[in-house]
């Protein structure tokens, strides 16, 4: 499976809390109105990201399960949610470590949501279709899921052969088959569909200039390398990157968030 270092979920994760899209996080809210607890468990966890983002809309007692399969980040969320475990004695933590790659339902049968961040765009079409037959009617939040829309606010010749080559390079290998990359959300969707949820989706696209500079400038750095495996020429490269060097031209990156509850059974 695919990694990120906790310094890189540290510096996205700002991004990530402004761009969630508050119509989705609201129908979780109301989802779950005038219950007491939950048992929730989160795929991909990485620092507890989302245990931070969706904390406030979920029931007062809530008992987490966070899966990585990266024993860094674990260690790292347990460091970064010790100040909210602290705040809120209501909220409990366990850390678990697994290789969703082969083990696409690993929450306790007794889990009443599954949430995942990010995750989605990596799998593989099939991955996410026995992913939603092992959910077996669980309510599932997935947020930042990535959905191919790249933009610059100003233009550059470039722009056209490098999004597309980010977009080639999204669908290959990220552990578990080749990607679903930016089909993914719209995989997910059609998944969760013919199982018989209903879908919810909400635009969470990342907005990023100025005050992003250090996020901007890796997401690139990243992209320039990901054409450069994609066949793109180096010249075509470096134009682009200096065509977009300067962080006031805002870089958007599409993302979308996605609440599915099972629908109720007809009369």
């Amino acid at each position: 499976m695919v990694s990120f270092s906790p310094e890189w979920l540290d510096r996205r994760e700002p991004a990530d809390r402004l761009a969630h899209s508050p119509r989705v996080l609201g129908a979780v809210a109301r989802h779950f109105l005038g219950r007491d607890a939950l048992q929730i468990c989160d795929l991909g966890a990485g620092t507890g990201a989302t245990l931070r983002a969706v904390r406030e809309h979920l029931p007062r007692h809530q008992d987490w399960v966070l899966v990585d399969y990266d024993d860094t980040n674990l260690a790292a969320a347990e460091t970064r949610l010790a100040p909210v475990l602290e705040a809120h004695p209501r909220v409990s933590v366990q850390m678990h470590q697994a290789d969703l790659s082969d083990n696409f339902a690993p929450w306790p049968e007794t889990t009443e949501l599954v949430t995942a961040s990010a995750l989605f765009d990596l799998t593989a079409p099939d991955w996410i279709y026995r992913f939603v037959s092992g959910l077996e009617g669980r309510p599932l939040l997935a947020l930042l899921t990535y959905d191919g829309r790249l933009r610059f606010s100003r233009f550059a010749p470039e722009d056209g052969v490098m999004a597309e080559a980010f977009n080639n390079h999204q669908q290959t290998d990220k552990g578990f088959g080749p990607a679903a990359g930016p089909q993914a959300a719209a995989i997910l969707r059609e998944a969760l569909e013919a199982a018989g949820y209903e879908v919810l989706v909400g635009d969470s696209t990342w907005h990023l200039g100025e005050g992003f500079r250090a996020m901007r400038k890796d997401i690139m750095d990243g992209w320039a390398v990901a054409a450069d495996q994609m066949g793109v020429r180096d010249d075509v490269i470096e134009r682009w990157q200096k065509a977009h060097a300067d962080p006031r031209d805002q870089l958007l990156v599409g993302h979308t968030d996605l609440w599915a509850v099972p629908q109720p059974a007809s009369a």
